[in-house]
Protein backbone atom coordinates (compact mmCIF):
# COMPACT_ATOMS: atom_id res chain seq x y z
CA UNK A 1 0.00 0.00 0.00
CA UNK A 2 1.43 3.29 -0.94
CA UNK A 3 0.18 6.15 1.65
CA UNK A 4 1.30 10.03 0.44
CA UNK A 5 3.56 11.30 2.65
CA UNK A 6 0.97 14.66 2.33
CA UNK A 7 -1.20 12.12 4.31
CA UNK A 8 0.73 11.11 7.02
CA UNK A 9 0.69 14.41 9.10
CA UNK A 10 4.14 15.17 9.67
CA UNK A 11 5.33 11.49 9.83
CA UNK A 12 7.70 10.23 7.57
CA UNK A 13 6.34 6.61 6.27
CA UNK A 14 4.01 3.75 7.51
CA UNK A 15 6.95 2.88 9.65
CA UNK A 16 7.30 6.17 11.58
CA UNK A 17 3.78 5.85 12.51
CA UNK A 18 4.36 2.15 13.34
CA UNK A 19 6.94 3.52 15.62
CA UNK A 20 5.11 5.57 17.29
CA UNK A 21 2.00 3.71 17.63
CA UNK A 22 3.47 0.49 18.02
CA UNK A 23 1.64 -1.45 15.47
CA UNK A 24 3.17 -3.36 12.80
CA UNK A 25 3.22 -1.76 9.28
CA UNK A 26 1.00 -4.59 8.37
CA UNK A 27 -1.57 -4.16 10.63
CA UNK A 28 -1.40 -0.39 9.62
CA UNK A 29 -1.90 -1.49 6.16
CA UNK A 30 -4.84 -3.41 6.87
CA UNK A 31 -6.28 -0.66 9.14
CA UNK A 32 -5.77 1.78 6.06
CA UNK A 33 -8.02 -0.75 3.96
CA UNK A 34 -10.65 -1.86 6.18
CA UNK A 35 -11.35 1.52 8.08
CA UNK A 36 -9.88 4.47 6.33
CA UNK A 37 -11.44 7.26 8.35
CA UNK A 38 -10.40 5.72 11.82
CA UNK A 39 -6.83 5.44 10.05
CA UNK A 40 -6.92 9.19 9.40
CA UNK A 41 -7.68 9.71 13.33
CA UNK A 42 -5.23 7.59 14.05
CA UNK A 43 -2.39 9.59 11.87
CA UNK A 44 -3.64 12.80 13.55
CA UNK A 45 -3.06 11.24 16.67
CA UNK A 46 0.08 10.10 16.14
CA UNK A 47 0.78 13.15 14.26
CA UNK A 48 0.50 15.37 17.85
CA UNK A 49 2.35 12.62 19.53
CA UNK A 50 5.25 13.23 17.45
CA UNK A 51 5.09 17.20 17.73
CA UNK A 52 4.62 17.17 21.55
CA UNK A 53 7.55 15.12 21.97
CA UNK A 54 9.86 17.62 19.41
CA UNK A 55 8.31 20.46 21.52
CA UNK A 56 9.34 18.62 24.47
CA UNK A 57 12.68 18.19 23.54
CA UNK A 58 13.40 21.80 21.78
CA UNK A 59 12.18 23.56 24.47
CA UNK A 60 12.81 23.66 28.32
CA UNK A 61 9.87 25.85 29.03
CA UNK A 62 7.53 23.67 27.27
CA UNK A 63 9.12 20.64 28.64
CA UNK A 64 8.57 21.81 32.14
CA UNK A 65 4.52 23.24 31.59
CA UNK A 66 4.12 19.79 30.64
CA UNK A 67 5.70 17.90 32.75
CA UNK A 68 4.29 20.12 36.10
CA UNK A 69 0.49 19.08 33.89
CA UNK A 70 1.29 15.71 34.30
CA UNK A 71 2.33 15.18 37.39
CA UNK A 72 0.21 17.39 38.98
CA UNK A 73 -3.45 17.16 37.40
CA UNK A 74 -5.57 14.39 36.73
CA UNK A 75 -7.66 13.97 33.30
CA UNK A 76 -10.87 16.26 33.51
CA UNK A 77 -8.83 18.05 36.38
CA UNK A 78 -7.87 21.90 35.71
CA UNK A 79 -4.89 23.09 34.88
CA UNK A 80 -3.17 25.70 36.36
CA UNK A 81 -3.15 29.29 35.33
CA UNK A 82 -0.78 31.00 33.09
CA UNK A 83 -0.72 33.38 36.03
CA UNK A 84 -0.17 30.89 38.19
CA UNK A 85 2.74 29.00 36.20
CA UNK A 86 5.06 32.50 36.80
CA UNK A 87 5.03 31.56 40.14
CA UNK A 88 5.23 27.87 39.90
CA UNK A 89 7.72 27.36 37.35
CA UNK A 90 9.39 30.32 38.38
CA UNK A 91 8.90 31.84 34.65
CA UNK A 92 9.05 36.14 34.18
CA UNK A 93 6.91 35.36 30.69
CA UNK A 94 3.13 34.72 30.99
CA UNK A 95 2.93 34.78 26.87
CA UNK A 96 5.38 31.78 27.01
CA UNK A 97 2.77 29.59 29.15
CA UNK A 98 0.02 30.97 26.45
CA UNK A 99 1.61 29.91 23.83
CA UNK A 100 2.23 26.13 25.14
CA UNK A 101 -0.92 26.12 26.25
CA UNK A 102 -2.35 27.38 22.78
CA UNK A 103 -0.29 24.58 21.43
CA UNK A 104 -1.61 21.58 23.97
CA UNK A 105 -5.02 23.07 23.29
CA UNK A 106 -4.85 22.55 19.33
CA UNK A 107 -3.18 19.14 19.74
CA UNK A 108 -6.32 17.85 22.02
CA UNK A 109 -4.60 17.42 25.43
CA UNK A 110 -6.15 20.84 26.69
CA UNK A 111 -9.27 22.29 26.30
CA UNK A 112 -9.99 25.87 27.08
CA UNK A 113 -12.79 27.64 28.88
CA UNK A 114 -12.50 31.65 28.13
CA UNK A 115 -12.36 33.43 31.05
CA UNK A 116 -12.85 30.54 33.20
CA UNK A 117 -10.75 27.63 33.01
CA UNK A 118 -8.44 24.91 30.79
CA UNK A 119 -8.98 21.39 31.38
CA UNK A 120 -6.84 18.07 30.79
CA UNK A 121 -8.53 16.48 28.40
CA UNK A 122 -6.27 13.37 27.94
CA UNK A 123 -2.82 11.95 29.28
CA UNK A 124 -0.03 13.19 27.91
CA UNK A 125 2.19 10.62 25.79
CA UNK A 126 6.02 11.15 26.28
Amino acid sequence: MNISIEKLDGLRDLQHLSEVVGESVEDLELLAQAMPKLFEVLIHGAGNIKRLKEAMASNAHFSAVVDHISNEVEVGGNVPSTREFIGLLDVDSRPKTESVYKKLEAWGYLEAFPKSKTVLVKQFTK
